[in-house]
């Protein structure tokens, strides 16, 4: 199955007029890297259909999306499309850019808390090196949360791993405001 869909995304690709990619890395919850690539290309006939033929939808639960028109179209939407082929599965806003809008609207002070706090998250999250360094503490302060997720309760470790990787950063755990 997975050379069938291979063979025809790389055919796509030769005939498109232009395409895009995403590379991004990712962290798993085993602390493990993964590989994330997204292609982009031009192609007017109904993809979605085609490309996500394979799936096995009724194990389908939940689809998460930015909230955008082409996805979430009252008629035509990717979502209302899965909906038609399995009619219990939730659809959802992304959690992400619910904090991206919900930060919009913030007071000053407190999105700069909330920036300060995601670029040290970021910090952590981003760099293979230092989430396995943030593994190993807390292996060895026998803490029970072994990884920093996006809403975390181990804020003395985190402060610990920052005095060391990043001292400037590690100021904001010491601001009361």
């Amino acid at each position: 199955m997975w050379l069938n869909i291979k063979n025809k995304l790389l055919l796509y690709l030769k005939n498109c007029n232009f395409f895009a990619l995403q590379i991004d890395e990712s962290t798993d919850i085993a602390n493990m890297a993964q590989l994330m690539v997204f292609i982009r290309f031009d192609r007017n006939d109904e993809i979605i259909e085609e490309f996500l033929f394979y799936l096995p939808w009724g194990k389908c639960v939940g689809f998460c999306s930015d909230g955008a028109r082409a996805i979430t179209g009252r008629l035509t939407g990717v979502a209302t499309r899965i909906k038609k082929v399995v009619s219990l599965c939730k659809t959802m806003h992304c959690m992400t850019h619910r904090q991206a809008l919900a930060s919009n609207n913030m007071s000053r002070s407190l999105k700069l808390v909330l920036d300060s706090a995601v670029k040290i998250v970021n910090l952590i999250k981003a760099r293979p090196l230092n989430s396995r360094l943030f593994t190993v503490l807390c292996n060895e302060m026998n803490i029970t949360h072994k990884s920093l997720l996006l809403h975390t309760e181990v804020r003395s470790e985190v402060l610990l791993l920052l005095t060391d990787i990043d001292k400037e950063k590690s100021k904001f755990f010491c601001d009361n405001e």
